[in-house]
């Protein structure tokens, strides 16, 4: 697609820094002096270099890249690319389709619980001149400009390309400090493949009306090194330069636990952290165990005794080690506590996207405090399990990347109701034992059992109150067996319970996500109308006509167009969905406004209609594709597609 001028991509980098103010939500008020200190010792970063082409070291940096994470099931993409609007003057048979499936939608960058990186935004001149058509007829170049200035490993980064043309077409992608294309990864920490399995590693995304677009890196597993941005406008690719680098902590001291590991000393308690495990993370997950302990000393009355140490180990190898030094044998755990002994505190695995790492460290925190109210009695599995589990969902539902946590919860649910439904269920009484629960070893077992722990104490907190499920922890901490604890607390026998949790789970839905799906069921059904207007208009334009035969069929598809705003607009989205429900009422306003210009040439035979109409094209392009990526996007979070993985 051609729009405008060509640009000229072959011209150096000229990087300058633009002071700015951290937003508050990037701030936690547990680690603000601590924050002050570390970012003062952060060290100037020699700036990229100036050549339009990376140049990578012969080898990588001296340290090892975290084993991948396991993520939802990919989205899958199309292996051709999608047929688009035909201008006037040259029509075809080619009918405007929009792209089927969803692309991560650029999201605002998520709230730091801690620190975010060194301010001021790094901006890179790209090429000595470009398009200029909508610009006065002067000649400027695109600028990418990138926040925080001076990135930190294990932080997001947010990337601004400025001073293209109107609704654009981009691709961009990025280069890790291999030299290797880098995963996409979408602001809900989804990674996305192709068909066949293929990660995504670039994504095409188009300028808005003042030609500037935006995306965000999720740099949660980043390494420090030279990166890249590649990127791919009119046909022409360049790649720029940024710096990653390690956030650096004064006055560490190492200590050997099987091992060794640097020591950070946090407002709240200590944090352990091995190597492959970024410095931001140390600080950060000190402020969010503290909010995690206040939040959850709000909603139930009740806080860990001491708040305990953190240990943070790389990857799973790592994690194994720093476990066998306490005496811990872990099995398909990723993380767990110690009330006790040497060394008591909280172990986690850290290589994974940041939301899953955030809900992990709360999940042990509740198991810790839950074993306290318990007095050390044993605790049913399902209900342990469970209670740690649901509010690993609820607080971090609060939290950073709500999305992240969203569609985790909506898979869970959906995955148990599956079950109950085709009698696949597993009876409560085969999860109460942390022997067998612990020693599953079928992944799909593994995935049921915890799901189906979430949904039974989220049964009892939804049908007996919020407390339910730790007045029952409560009662075996004072002696009662399991059938004592539900029957004390819910007025029925074990046994009834288990009946009602099943029949419970045959018929729910979460009332958010009903509102979500009678919303989206209008707009779905509204696109598709759109789609099939724009086939009429294709044939139409085919069928090569004298322009007097033509105005009838145009008036049509103006009227109708209309009908499609005016019932999108009659729609009444949930607080959830008013931007999407916004993007697809412009976007159905062009078209009719489009759909006009070209009944209006047809009417008069003025080629000025017919050229504007033609200019619109790029803009229905862009803004189409922008309402398809948000539809796949709630599709996606709010598991409207199907049954949990």
């Amino acid at each position: 697609m051609k729009l405008g001028v060509m640009m000229a991509l072959a011209a150096g980098i000229f990087l300058i820094a633009a002071a700015c103010v951290p937003s508050d939500q990037d701030v936690r008020r547990l680690v603000q002096e601590e924050v002050s200190s570390a970012l003062a010792a952060i060290p100037t970063i020699t700036p990229a270099p100036t050549a339009t082409s990376i140049v990578f070291p012969p080898t990588p940096t001296a340290m090892e890249f975290p084993t991948p994470v396991p993520t939802p099931t990919p989205l899958v993409f199309p292996p051709t690319a999608t047929p688009q609007p035909t201008a006037t003057p040259q029509p075809t048979a080619t009918p405007f389709r929009l792209p089927p499936t969803p692309r991560p939608s650029p999201a605002s960058t998520p709230a730091s619980a801690a620190i975010s990186g060194s301010p001021g935004t790094s901006a890179a001149t790209i090429g000595e001149s470009s398009s200029s058509s909508a610009r006065g007829g002067a000649a400027v170049s695109p600028v990418l400009k990138i926040s925080p200035a001076m990135p930190l490993a294990g932080r997001d980064i947010r990337f601004t390309l400025r001073n293209l043309e109107p609704w654009q077409k981009i691709t961009a992608g990025f280069l890790d400090p291999r030299g290797l294309p880098a995963e996409w990864i979408a602001a809900y920490e989804v990674k996305f493949s192709r068909d066949g399995g293929a990660p995504l590693t670039e994504m095409c995304m188009f300028a808005d009306g003042s030609g500037t677009a935006t995306w965000l890196r999720i740099g949660t597993l980043d390494s420090e090194g030279i990166w890249g941005v590649n990127l791919t406008i009119d046909g022409e690719q360049t790649v720029e330069n940024y710096s990653v680098s390690q956030f650096q902590l004064s006055n560490q001291a190492t200590e050997l636990v099987g091992i060794e590991m640097r020591k950070y000393q946090g407002s709240v308690s200590d944090t352990y952290y091995s190597a492959l495990v970024p410095a931001t993370l140390a600080v950060d997950l000190q402020a969010h165990l503290g909010w995690v302990a206040a939040r959850f000393q709000e909603l139930q009355g009740l806080q860990s005794a001491t708040i305990p140490d953190i240990y943070l180990a790389g990857n799973q190898s790592l994690f194994e080690q720093v476990a066998a030094a306490t005496g811990t044998i872990v099995g398909f755990e990723t993380g767990f506590y110690r009330k006790s002994g040497s060394r008591p505190g909280i172990y986690m695995r850290t290589d994974f996207f940041r939301a899953n790492i955030l809900r992990l460290l709360t999940h042990e925190y509740v198991h810790l405090v839950l074993d306290g109210v318990s007095v050390g009695r044993e605790i049913p599995a399902w209900l342990n399990e469970g209670t740690a589990r649901y509010f690993e969902y609820t607080l971090n539902l609060e939290g950073e990347r709500p999305d992240a946590t969203r569609l985790r919860v909506y898979r869970d649910a959906d995955k148990v109701r599956t079950a109950a439904l085709d009698e696949t269920i597993i009876d409560l009484r085969d999860l109460e034992s942390l022997e067998i629960w612990n020693g599953q070893t079928d992944d799909a077992k593994i995935g049921l059992q915890y799901a189906e722990g979430y949904m039974a104490v989220r049964y009892l907190t939804e049908t007996y109150g919020e407390k339910a499920a730790v007045s029952m922890i409560k009662s075996i901490g004072r002696g009662a067996n399991i059938f004592t604890a539900v029957e004390d607390e819910t007025g029925v026998a074990y046994p009834n319970f288990q009946t009602g949790f099943r029949e419970w789970l045959k018929t729910w839905d979460d009332p958010r996500r009903a509102g979500i799906r009678g919303y989206m069921a209008v707009l779905t059904a509204v696109m598709d109308d759109e789609t099939a207007l724009s086939a009429r208009r294709s044939q139409e334009i085919a069928l090569s006509r004298p322009l007097s035969q033509r105005v009838a069929d145009k008036q049509d598809l103006v009227a109708d167009s209309r009908i499609l705003v005016d019932h999108l607009g009659s729609a009444s989205p949930p607080p959830e969905l008013n931007e999407l429900h916004q993007i697809s009422l412009s976007y159905l306003r062009r078209v009719n406004d489009w759909l006009t210009l070209e009944l209006e040439f047809v009417q008069t035979g003025a080629n000025p209609k017919r050229v504007q109409a033609n200019e619109m094209i790029p803009e229905i392009n862009a803004r189409g594709n922008q309402v398809i990526d948000g539809i796949g996007d709630v599709e996606f979070v709010y598991n409207l597609r199907g049954p949990g993985e």
